[in-house]
């Protein structure tokens, strides 16, 4: 989508505020915490003196009017400007009064930042969407990011530390990382600094699975794979390694039950798109399901859901125990696969 003059992204307002400029409100919206900080500390960085941090930095949790108003009516102590940041003010979600405050009348030594669930566009947020435009300040929206977003990111970050990233390797580390930015910067960090250590430029792939291990979700993704070609040797293998691993023999029952769900829904509604908004994944993971899917029948599919369901009957019934059970359960899946 093109920018528009009260639209912009992180590089823009960089540029704006190497160039000096800053506006005097920020509205963000969405659910990447860490874009989020980033436009933060950048609005810090170049409008804070570092010695005055906590005269001319005020961070609210919620909106509280009278406190906010008086905030940003004290004029900064040795900073470019007083920045006044509202973690959740819910401004813009017409909840309150839209006559909390004025956001077209600020001091023009003030900067308010309001991080927001959501902005709508009707009703008392109208208003206040107005405000923001006429005082010419600036809209936000940091969503989760799309994969191909993200290994560019990754590439960029490792690039900038002297490493090489693949296109195959980030996007192994996506899927673990379950695309949380802040989960990939560290990821990556302790990816590079090993492989420092070790004297190389590329991130490999014996690094990555000595550090970074798969999570049980891509770990059960990769039994079902092994289920779908009737390879029971590489299933019982991976039942092993979540085991020696610790993890809980209910939980590995329970998330190979959750993937045949997820598997049914993309059967029934087979578009990517369809699955990525019911199941609430990430499009690469929905494309990973729909591909998974198609290797499965439904009467297959329904058939090993329905053995799981009787296994943890009897589980309750106290006439298998729950190890016995799962081992039973993969066997089987493999067999009716």
């Amino acid at each position: 989508m093109a920018e528009t003059t009260h639209d912009i992204t992180i590089r823009t307002l960089t540029k704006e505020l190497q160039a000096g400029r800053a506006r005097p409100v920020y509205v963000l919206a969405g659910d990447e915490r860490y874009l989020i900080d980033q436009v933060k500390n950048k609005l810090i960085d170049a409008l804070i003196n570092p010695q005055a941090t906590d005269f001319d930095l005020s961070v609210f949790d919620t909106f509280k009017a009278d406190a906010v108003q008086d905030a940003l009516h004290t004029p900064p102590l040795l900073s470019e400007k007083k920045l006044v940041i509202v973690r959740q003010s819910d401004l813009f979600a017409n909840t309150g009064s839209a006559d909390h405050i004025d956001l077209s009348v600020l001091p023009d030594f003030s900067c308010l930042m309001l991080i927001e669930a959501k902005v709508l566009k009707s009703g008392a947020a109208k208003k206040r969407r107005e405000q923001v435009m006429a005082a010419g300040g600036a809209f936000m929206t940091l969503s989760k990011q799309t994969a191909a977003d993200l290994s560019i990111w990754l590439a960029r970050l490792a690039k900038a530390a002297g490493m090489q990233l693949s296109r195959q390797a980030a996007s192994r580390l996506i899927e673990r990382m379950d695309s949380d930015m802040y989960a990939l910067a560290d990821a990556l960090q302790r990816l590079m600094l090993y492989a420092q250590h070790e004297g190389e430029t590329a991130i490999g792939e014996t690094a990555m699975d000595l550090l970074i291990p798969a999570p049980l979700s891509v770990r059960i993704f990769d039994l079902m794979d092994a289920v779908s070609q009737k390879q029971a040797g590489i299933a019982f293998a991976i039942i092993d390694e979540l085991l020696n691993q610790r993890e809980a023999v209910p939980k590995i029952s329970f998330m190979i039950l959750r993937q045949i769900r997820q598997l049914m829904v993309a059967r029934e509604t087979g578009d990517p798109n369809l699955i990525k908004d019911t199941l609430k994944v990430p499009s690469f993971v929905a494309r990973k399901i729909a591909a998974q899917a198609r290797r499965f029948s439904d009467s297959q599919l329904y058939a090993i859901h329905s053995k799981g369901f009787d296994y943890d009957t009897n589980i309750r019934r106290g006439t298998i125990d729950d190890k016995t059970a799962l081992f039973l359960l993969v066997a089987y899946a493999c067999e009716a696969a």
